[in-house]
Order: structure tokens, then C-alpha cells, then sequence
């Protein structure tokens, strides 16, 4: 929150909205506060929001947004409170008002930013990155079916027949979020890869998603630390894969 003391002729801006407020003299009564304003941003006194004259003004057909209107309504009734207080010689609560004041005009400023055409046009703008994995796979009919259902779940996915295939693809492109791995590999075997990814500071971060006939202990492979993330048993059940694939897209997503 933000508390100021000015003097008099002493100026507050506020340059997202284009708003000054100058405090332009005081007595034992009263504090007069001139407000420099846009045209389609209404400032009315309190005395005045409940009249015909207001009610018309708040309701043109230029007006922003109802959340706008409410806020700009409350912040002349704060004004309002502030100068009943400061003639009643109640000092700090007119104070503790002021602030609600400067409190109502950043509310404002994130009301005008929100509605602002070009900040919503550089926030759609910004791109989105789509997960991507890396599909180990000897069966070629396997390959295409799992590599298919990757790129419906939205991830984009790369493919490789081998172990060692996969190291080398690993060690040429960016690493992806996930790599889908079978465990029946010819050359080297899923489990030797595992280790190799495991033991690879560039790689050991990477998911690892198990594909086999076999169980965890039948090959000696945990599940989690140092081991895979999580373990498909062929036949492989397509929902189970979408559901986790969703989920970290979900993650990669809030990363970003």
C-alpha cells in the first residue's frame, strides 16, 4: 500500500491512467484536492453518485467495465469520508481514508491494464510450448501406434528404434520433457539406457516412462529415484498413458 504527505500545490501521478491529484490548500475546515483526470475516467463527488445526473454519467455508453464503474464510485465516496473527517479535525483517520483512496486508484490502474488492448494482445501472443518426448521403440507398428497417440494427447513426439539410437539423438537435440521407453531393446537394452540416462548429469533429469512385458523386480529396475517414473505393462492401456501425458503437460505448463 502506498502512503504519501504532500504539501500544498504538491502533486500525486498516476501515469498509467494519466491522473494527477494536486492538494491545493487547506483550512481548519476543509482540504481542496483538484484531480486532473481523462475524459472517460468519472470523478464525482459522493453527494452526487446517487443523484439522476451521476447516474447517466456512470452509465454511458463509453463507460469501461462495471468493475470500473464500481471503483471509481468508491473512490469518490472514500474522498467524501476523507473530507468529513479532516473538518471534524479527526487527522489520523482521514489519513487511514487517504490511503483507501490511493489503494482505489491502483485498483483502477489494474482494471485499465486488463481492458488495455495492446497488453491483451502481447499476452495472447505469448506462445505456449508444447511437451515433447522421445519414443524408444523396436516394433515399428508399436512405434507408430504409441508415437500417433502421443501427438493426439498434444505432445510432440520423436522417434527412435534403439538404445543407442536414442543416446545419439539425445546428444544432437534439446532434451524432452519425457522419454517412453521399451524395455526389450536389441543392441542396448532399455535397462542399460536407463542407467546410462541416470548416471548423465544432461539427461538425469529426464521422465522416464517404462514399456514392458515384464514387472520392475523381473528386470531390477525401481520406480522412482534413480530409477523409471512410472511403468506401462504391455498390453499397453492407451487411457492410463493419455491421463499421465496430460498431467505433465499440466506441469510443464505451469513452468512456463
Amino acid at each position: 500500500m502506498l502512503v504519501l504527505s504532500r504539501r500544498i500545490h504538491e502533486e500525486i501521478h498516476f501515469p498509467a491512467q494519466n491522473i494527477r491529484v494536486r492538494i491545493l490548500g487547506q483550512n481548519s475546515n476543509s482540504v481542496r484536492i483538484g484531480i486532473d483526470a481523462p475524459r472517460d475516467v468519472l470523478v464525482v463527488r459522493a453527494e452526487l453518485v446517487d443523484t439522476t445526473q451521476a447516474h447517466l454519467l456512470l452509465n454511458k455508453p463509453d463507460t469501461r467495465t462495471h468493475a470500473l464503474r464500481n471503483q471509481l464510485n468508491k473512490m469518490a465516496l472514500h474522498l467524501h469520508t476523507f473530507h468529513q473527517l479532516w473538518r471534524s479535525g479527526q487527522l489520523s483517520e482521514a489519513d487511514a481514508v487517504l490511503e483507501r483512496v490511493f489503494s482505489a486508484f491502483e485498483s483502477i490502474e489494474e482494471t485499465c491494464l486488463q481492458n488495455d488492448p495492446v497488453t491483451k494482445e502481447k499476452q495472447s501472443s505469448t506462445p505456449t510450448r508444447r511437451c515433447r518426448s522421445l519414443l524408444v521403440e523396436d516394433d515399428v507398428n508399436e512405434r507408430e501406434l504409441l508415437a500417433g497417440l502421443l501427438n493426439l494427447s498434444g505432445c510432440e513426439c520423436d522417434t527412435v528404434s534403439d538404445g543407442q539410437e536414442a543416446l545419439e539423438y539425445l546428444s544432437s537435440h534439446e532434451p524432452p520433457d519425457f522419454v517412453l521407453l521399451d524395455m526389450g531393446l536389441p543392441q542396448l537394452s532399455g535397462p542399460q539406457m536407463l542407467g546410462k540416462l541416470r548416471n548423465d548429469p544432461r539427461w538425469s533429469k529426464i521422465k522416464v516412462f517404462a514399456v514392458s512385458g515384464s514387472t520392475p523386480t523381473e528386470l531390477g529396475i525401481s520406480i522412482g529415484n534413480g530409477g523409471v517414473d512410472a511403468w506401462f505393462h504391455k498390453p499397453l492401456h492407451s487411457c492410463h498413458l493419455s491421463e499421465l501425458i496430460r498431467r505433465g503437460m499440466e506441469t510443464i505448463s505451469g513452468k512456463n
